[in-house]
């Protein structure tokens, strides 16, 4: 499907990473009527939803076996504390892992693309080490992690895949694990906790907005990780936002 589809909207979110403070992934929307999040929840947060997934079924995560075993094991943890999210929240896992090899075409070739292979139920976990590519998705070393997802109107998501940049996170090793649970949370339909252009856009508080909850900066799914405070697990914040998008309805 391509970006330009009328009603077919195409969403990349990155996190942001740094020496000191790192920008987990990021979120961007190429649309023709943009997703109007979801009244569930803090009123300062209605926007910081995307299409969510579709939850009534489990989703097969297919993981790029050129991750090395340390990293399968590592996005292996962060999707089991996702499935304890899900049978929290709907009462059945949401994620099941399989390491099988991924297409080559599974990586859209520039920040417009979205013909790549993918489906519903099921998305894919890519590592990407070219920066070229990286440049061309208009990411830079700054980004460890993207999911790119596509969506009409308020469909669930049509399709989506998580890239991950090891090349990005060699010299913050440990923030892996934190950047992978993130770009899942993107997965399911979280946007940031706090909006990081400090916008004042309505329904989306800004990360440095003066009376911002803490609890969104807390967050897993707060723009930016520092390899001196990683996130391993969900936080209240995201388990309530989480509870909003899995159990959204078309």
């Amino acid at each position: 499907m391509k970006a330009n589809k009328v009603g077919t909207d195409l969403m990349k979110a990155a996190l942001v990473a740094v020496v000191a403070l790192v920008s987990t992934g990021c979120g961007k929307v190429l649309k023709q009527k943009e997703f109007e999040g979801l009244s569930c929840g803090a009123s300062d947060q209605v926007k910081s939803f995307m299409n969510p997934m579709d939850a009534t079924i489990v989703q097969t995560v297919t993981i790029d076996p050129n991750f090395s075993a340390l990293e399968i094991a590592k996005i292996q943890s962060a999707i089991d504390t996702w499935n304890v999210e899900g049978v929290r929240s709907t009462g059945h896992e949401i994620f099941r892992a399989q390491v099988l090899s991924v297409s080559a075409q599974s990586v859209p070739s520039n920040a417009q693309d979205c013909g790549f292979p993918g489906a519903s139920g099921a998305f894919s976990i890519v590592k990407v080490t070219s920066s070229s590519t990286w440049t061309n998705l208009g990411f830079t070393a700054s980004n460890p992690g993207v999911t790119i997802r596509c969506a009409s109107g308020s469909e669930y998501a049509e399709k989506q895949v998580v890239l991950l940049n090891t090349t990005n996170m060699a010299s913050m090793p440990n923030i892996f694990e934190s950047v992978i649970l993130h770009e899942l949370g993107h997965a399911i339909g979280l946007d940031h906790s706090c909006d990081m252009t400090n916008s004042k856009i309505p329904g989306f508080a800004g990360c440095s907005a003066a009376g911002t909850d803490p609890s969104y900066i807390e967050a897993v799914m707060y723009p930016y990780v520092s390899a001196t405070n990683t996130k391993e697990d969900l936080r209240r914040n995201d388990e309530e936002r989480a509870t909003c998008a899995l159990n959204y309805r078309p």
